[in-house]
């Protein structure tokens, strides 16, 4: 029972601090519905953030962090997550001056399944590059008392991360 109740306060934190996912979130909530937004476009980021946070608590669990725990690692990881910031940086910039132009000469708008779809692997992206999120699961799971950990007692855990938010 422990486990599930961790699993849901790590869930809780780290869904509720802004970031990248929900900001991308509440823009596509608050867009019009006839543009593609609302309830049902936003749904998809935060689906693949969810899955992108159940695969760092399972395989931080299951002992990633004890891999991954030295200095080159995290220097490697660092310059990884810095390059694909960079990109991601990148990627809205120039998506923001697409839509400007769109705006400029027209309505243009996203099929409505290509937008879900592009929403579930940006939401992915982001739990799964973003240096806050990597830092939290190694710091917090990490961290903890180092028991005998089985492959049940680590997808409780990660499922539970899910379900808590």
């Amino acid at each position: 029972m422990s486990v599930l109740v961790n699993g849901f306060v790590l869930g809780w934190s780290v869904a509720w601090p802004p970031g990248p996912v929900n900001a991308e979130m509440i823009r596509r909530g608050l867009m019009p519905k006839h543009r593609g937004g609302g309830f049902w476009s936003a749904w998809p980021i935060g689906l693949g953030a969810c899955t992108g946070d159940f695969m760092w608590a399972l395989s931080v669990s299951l002992g990633a962090g004890a891999l991954l725990n030295s200095p080159s690692s995290r220097h490697a990881l660092a310059g990884v997550s810095l390059t694909l910031l960079l990109v991601l940086a990148a990627m809205f910039a120039r998506s923001a001056w697409r839509i400007f132009r769109s705006h400029r000469r027209s309505e243009a708008t996203v099929p409505s399944e290509e937008r879900k779809q592009r929403g579930y692997l940006l939401g992915l992206f982001f739990a799964l590059s973003s240096p806050w999120n990597i830092g939290f699961w190694f710091a917090v799971i990490g961290s903890q008392a180092t028991q005998t950990t089985s492959l049940e007692r680590s997808l409780a855990l990660a499922g539970a991360v899910v379900l808590g938010p």
